[in-house]
């Protein structure tokens, strides 16, 4: 079975398009959280073991207390290779309305998940439209 260049540039359009869409959304919480402007110290309390295939990731547990005293412990969505000390100082960066919903301020959390779909996204969306323009 073939796939005509038709097909072919609507289906790397609809994958490149369902990529740059996920990006987006993936933004929405991090511009969410800068605009709010909840920031605090935050220290690692722990780690949560993940898999990502063989590799294994270590995705910290932080708690800090917010501009109100209140206390809060959150495991960060983005992990790394390597295991965070524990006691370990790390930013915080939260929405003062939802404390609970906090992130550790840094480019790769903040931003990691979002650069690698627009890097995907990109060349498929762009390659898709070329097959379906007119020669």
């Amino acid at each position: 079975m073939t796939l005509d260049s038709n097909a072919l540039g609507w289906l790397f359009t609809a994958i490149g398009g369902g990529a740059l869409l996920g990006a987006f959304f993936l933004c929405m919480r991090p511009l969410r959280l800068i605009r709010a402007g909840g920031r605090a110290s935050g220290t690692v309390v722990g780690v949560e073991e993940s898999y990502a295939g063989r590799r294994k990731a270590y995705n910290p547990k932080v708690k800090f207390t917010a501009g109100d005293g209140r206390s809060f412990t959150f495991t960060s969505r983005v992990g790394g290779g390597k295991r965070p000390a524990d006691g370990e100082t790390l930013s915080v960066i939260y929405d003062p309305r939802q404390p609970e919903e906090a992130e550790i301020a840094s480019f790769g959390s903040m931003w990691a998940f979002p650069l690698v779909l627009t890097f995907f996204g990109v060349p498929f969306f762009l390659s898709g439209l070329s097959l379906l323009m007119p020669s």
